[in-house]
């Protein structure tokens, strides 16, 4: 009986944060993506993909830069690099093969949550003046 009690009171406890940890990582698929926009490197071997997740009404939209093979079509959170809250006015632009502008006018620092400056091959500069 103390047995079955124990593994009880452990799975009460134990399972919020498995929950949690699930909720927060988008496995259960709570948050809504939409595609705003694309834009595909020059080369083609590219896209950026422009994204507006809303995860329901006790949070606020928040919007993300995608950058993924152009041979992939689904959306993957390891795509993303950068990411801020709220939905802005964001422009994507090609300054070559290998280098991507994105300008986010009007992005306070505090706004953004992130922010990568390569992947693959692909240098990435950002403006919000």
């Amino acid at each position: 009986m103390n047995a079955l009690r124990y593994r009880l009171v452990f799975a009460s406890r134990f399972f919020p944060f498995v929950l949690m940890a699930l909720l927060l990582t988008g496995q259960f698929g709570c948050c809504k993506s939409e595609v705003w926009s694309t834009s595909p490197s020059p080369d083609g071997k590219w896209t950026a993909v422009t994204v507006v997740r809303d995860c329901g009404a006790t949070t606020h939209e928040a919007m993300a830069i995608l950058l993924r093979p152009s041979d992939e079509d689904s959306l993957h959170d390891r795509d993303m690099v950068f990411g801020v809250d709220r939905p802005m006015h964001i422009e994507v632009s090609w300054r070559s093969n290998n280098e991507l502008l994105i300008d986010c006018r009007g992005c306070k620092d505090e706004q953004i949550r992130s922010r990568t400056s390569k992947r693959g091959l692909v240098q990435i500069s950002y403006t919000n003046d």
